[in-house]
């Protein structure tokens, strides 16, 4: 029988490495695997454009941030489409779906209510003993555990292989991409791959402890933000923002502006506009990226068009220097 599993964590919790050995355990047993990213040492199809989620039939679908193909802003786009056509169609083309993210909410409420069993992997301390000479080594494996649909869970499960050997099997520093696309991009496809970016670029901060991608802007959700980021004792609120040729495509004003402010202060959190730099070839990188405080005292609030790029620049600080900065030590 078909399944769906879901494989949830923060970063560095062993999620991509629990998938890639379970999908290694499916190749010996002779079926075909497809994924999202570079295997090593594993025979595979690899699945970058629309053409290739068509060809996936009779094996099984490693998709690592899955979130960022079927994520919920993205319900009517060509990439919603097509992978929920694999979602639905899983049992009649054979197929098992394997893929990651951090929190079930982050991916689309189609494939979280179609997923079989929610996986949580752990990374935990293991002392070794040499049964020749009793001697001792202290090592890391990999463990765990998983849940059906009504709760049920599993016993932690160790796998046996040290990390050096589980981490053998994939590109450890890969970045996975959004699909690959074979026609034209929406306005809110651009829109959503910007978040996707910036989301990447603020993870890699060494301050933050976890970035939320809020779907839909906030809609349906307490937030009127894109992205949220916690660190120790503080919470971020970013409302991320495209940059068209010499200025910031801010899109609210006046009475909108101070509404998020005041959405900010509820959740006792700093608010920010945040925007790329006009060179974007690397958007995964922090260093690409300038953040605007925003609060009542901000020249933004007195705009009724959009500002240009040099002037918000001047109001701006590099993301990468947000905890160099007086700005985080300012309570909300």
């Amino acid at each position: 029988m078909s399944k769906i599993i879901g494989i949830f964590g923060l970063q560095g919790s062993g999620k991509i490495m629990l998938m890639t050995i379970l999908g290694r355990l499916e190749q010996e047993k002779g079926r075909t695997i497809y994924a999202n990213y570079h295997l090593k040492n594993i025979p595979y199809e690899p699945i970058n454009t629309f053409e290739d989620i068509e060809k996936i039939r009779n094996g099984v679908f490693l998709a690592d941030e899955l979130w960022l193909w079927i994520f919920a802003r993205s319900s009517m786009s060509k990439i919603n489409q097509e992978l929920t056509k694999i979602v639905m169609l899983n049992r009649k083309r054979d197929i098992d779906i394997y893929y990651t993210a951090q929190l079930s909410r982050e991916v689309d409420v189609l494939l979280r209510n179609v997923t079989t069993y929610f996986v949580y992997p752990v990374i935990k301390p293991y002392t070794m003993v040499n049964n020749r000479d009793n001697s001792k080594k202290d090592v890391f494996r990999l463990c765990y555990r998983y849940y059906d649909l009504v709760g049920n869970h599993s016993p932690n499960i160790t796998c046996i292989e040290p990390l050096n050997v589980l981490g053998s099997y994939y590109d450890t520093k890969e970045e996975i991409g959004s699909l690959k696309k074979t026609e034209e991009e929406t306005p809110l496809q651009k829109g959503i791959q910007l978040e996707e970016k910036f989301c990447k670029a603020l993870s890699k901060l060494d301050f933050i402890k976890h970035v939320e991608l809020i779907p839909n802007s906030g809609i349906h959700s307490s937030w009127n933000f894109d992205v949220i980021a916690y660190l120790q004792g503080k919470t971020l609120a970013f409302d991320v923002k495209g940059v068209c040729e010499s200025r910031v495509y801010l899109s609210d004003f006046g009475r909108v502006l101070k509404d998020k402010i005041n959405n900010a202060k509820s959740h006792n959190a700093l608010p920010f506009i945040a925007f790329p730099c006009n060179d974007r070839v690397q958007l995964t990188n922090p260093e690409y990226w300038f953040v605007c405080p925003l609060n009542q005292y901000s020249y933004l609030l007195t705009l009724s068009s959009n500002p240009a790029y040099k002037k918000l620049v001047e109001h701006s600080i590099r993301l990468v220097e947000m905890d160099k900065t007086s700005v985080l030590r300012t309570s909300p």
